[in-house]
């Protein structure tokens, strides 16, 4: 199973959570879609990551399972240039998003 779910899965009970409340917490009716999700039968679009990672108060690459930015950057530079482009972006838009006005951010936003 992929590390996403298998955090998904244990950040919930972490956090002492249901799967219900987990799943109001993100956006879903019922705990019926995070039964799926943790089980990895669900391809997460990169804005639920984002929800809950924001609900579990952690940063992307850790709900991804990257233990230290070292190996995020190191597969960053494993990209091709249109990827890297991508994932900068999509970064540049989750500090945008979560990062200006996240109260569990304490360093603020990312400056360019």
């Amino acid at each position: 199973m992929d590390k996403l779910y298998e955090n998904i899965a244990k950040f919930r009970r972490d956090n002492h959570l249901t799967m219900t409340d987990l799943a109001k917490l993100v956006g879903y009716n019922t705990g019926t879609m995070i039964t799926h999700i943790e089980q990895g039968k669900v391809d997460l679009q990169y804005s639920k990551i984002l929800k809950f990672a924001e609900a579990f108060r952690v940063s992307v690459p850790e709900l991804e399972g990257f233990t230290d930015s070292n190996e995020f950057i190191e597969l960053m530079e494993c990209l091709p240039e249109d990827g890297r482009k991508y994932m900068q972006d999509a970064l540049r838009f989750a500090v945008y998003t979560y990062g200006v006005n996240n109260k569990n951010n304490s360093k603020g936003a990312v400056k360019k």
